[in-house]
């Protein structure tokens, strides 16, 4: 029997990379797909309380999931908002296929000159509190610190990360959408798995073939963890 929510709202699920948006839509089979001015989203059911759940594609970056972000809260008003995708793990501190519920966010590619980025990246970083979410409805993976740059991660990062945020894992993301959802008193939700690691030694991201299977890989683990009625 389910839990039926009355006077519901719909959760609304940010996925933010072409390759995370093409993997939900191969692993859901959806057909029926609505347009936004950021591109598709479609909606489904949760299985055990009927509720509603979009998936809105934001696209790449902290500009797109800023303004998807702000878009879904003022057209949706959702009960609370998820963003599920992936991340650059930490060699050491990540393996591929990880799985992190993020608990705070900071931007790390501020740049000032004079330098008082130092006060400025305080100004963004966002604390997400995760007593609200309900276990037995929603998973909660490894806790983790995410942060987030309109860039690839790199070696020569990773050290500084580590010390001044003790962040294990990078995406492009996270700490924007956070952002404005705190800004809007919404909860928030973020769920990352790693699709590569990158250690002292590798700057390249050659290996696309490879990171696309791993994201298929995160995406699935993702989505069949929801429990979702796909039919």
């Amino acid at each position: 029997m389910s839990m039926k929510i009355m006077n519901e709202k719909p959760i609304v699920t940010l996925i933010c990379a072409k390759a995370e948006w093409n993997a939900v839509k191969k692993i859901m089979k959806t057909s029926s797909l609505i347009n936004s001015p950021f591109g598709e989203c479609f909606s489904v059911r949760k299985k055990e309380t009927d509720q509603e759940i979009i998936f809105f594609y934001t696209g790449c970056g902290k500009t797109n999931a800023s303004a998807a972000t702000q878009y879904v809260i003022d057209n949706y008003e959702p009960e609370f908002l998820m963003n599920l995708g992936t991340c650059g793990g930490f060699q050491g501190e990540t393996k591929i296929e990880d799985v992190f519920t993020v608990t705070e966010t900071a931007i790390y590619d501020i740049f000032e000159q004079p330098d008082n980025s130092h006060e400025t990246e305080e100004n963004y970083r966002t604390k997400l509190d995760i007593s609200w979410v309900n276990t037995k409805l929603f998973p909660i993976y490894f806790p983790t610190i995410m942060v987030s740059a309109d860039k690839d991660l790199v070696s020569k990062d990773i050290p500084v990360l580590k010390k001044k945020y003790n962040a294990i894992a990078a995406d492009w993301e996270s700490a924007s959408i956070a952002y404005v959802a705190s800004k809007n008193k919404i909860k928030c939700l973020i769920q990352r798995g790693v699709s590569d690691v990158i250690d002292d030694n590798t700057n390249s991201y050659d290996k696309e073939e490879i990171i696309k299977e791993n994201t298929e890989k995160i995406m699935k683990r993702l989505i069949n963890d929801l429990d979702l009625s796909l039919s």
